[in-house]
């Protein structure tokens, strides 16, 4: 699939509520513009081997779940990954950032912040979970590896985020990372606050 169009919000896959099952597929903006998976409404996708280029965001997952085993994010946008209630497993994934913001996010996970959730109302009402295995980060020296907000919840297992300007920002969320590496050339590797962060 080719965009070539200039609406950086335009879906290349977009799913609502369905099933989605890809392999080997190859998503290519030649306009920088463009977003590669939207999710909401509970949709599911499984992404083998599926490679998103020149996207100007890679997926936004608003209530659903995203498994992606190999393959590329190739992003010049906004962030690379967006989970704001739902779930993302990504299973040795190469990502990519070929735009010049320090700010931009590779992977940017909302939650809902339920420190006192259970003992109000007995139940968690938004969940926003990214399990990744050796994830591959390359920024060309600009750009965050993640920001987890608001009661998010991350499993890192031996990530390799390389040449970014800052590694990982934590607020009100939880961080489990085993082994793995973070170079970044800007104001820090791992910044928290009110947070569960754990290096193993």
């Amino acid at each position: 699939m080719t965009y070539m169009g200039s609406n950086k919000t335009a879906d290349f896959i977009k799913v609502k509520g369905g099933i989605v099952i890809a392999e080997d597929i190859i998503i290519t903006s030649t306009t920088d513009n463009g977003q590669g998976v939207s999710v909401n409404n509970g949709g599911r996708v499984w992404l083998t081997g599926t490679n998103l280029k020149g996207v100007h965001k890679g997926m936004t997952i608003t209530d659903g779940s995203v498994r992606m085993e190999g393959g590329e994010i190739n992003f010049k946008g906004d962030y690379g990954v967006y989970l704001n209630q739902g779930m993302a497993a990504l299973i040795a994934v190469k990502m990519t950032y070929t735009g010049n913001n320090n700010k931009a996010e590779f992977i940017r996970i909302v939650g809902e912040d339920t420190t006192n959730a259970m003992e109000k109302t007995g139940k968690v009402q938004k969940n926003a979970v990214v399990v990744a295995s050796h994830l591959t980060i390359d920024g060309n020296g600009y750009g965050q590896g993640m920001r987890v907000v608001d009661g998010g919840r991350v499993v890192l297992i031996r990530p390799n985020y390389t040449n970014i300007y800052n590694g990982m920002a934590i607020t009100k969320g939880t961080v489990h990372m085993e082994g793995g590496e973070i170079n970044f050339k800007g104001e820090y590797g791992v910044y928290f606050t009110r947070h569960k962060y754990n290096i193993t």
